[in-house]
């Protein structure tokens, strides 16, 4: 099971970073990245299916 906890923007690039809670670790990748054998096909289609609401910007994080 994954959830989104934020996404942030670095250098112009979209970062993500994502809880993996089956084992129990934090993804981090660029959007760029979505499409790398490495990643878990669940993941990719988690965040396939949440692309919409990324980049309205529902979880960017920005420093103040």
């Amino acid at each position: 099971m994954y959830r989104i906890m934020l996404t942030y923007q670095e250098r112009g690039i979209l970062h993500v970073k994502v809880m993996d809670f089956h084992n129990s670790r934090i993804v981090d990748f660029t959007l760029d990245e979505l499409e790398r054998e490495e990643l878990d096909q669940e993941l990719k289609q988690y965040i396939t299916s949440n692309a919409e609401s990324i980049h309205e910007g529902k979880w960017e994080y920005k420093k103040r």
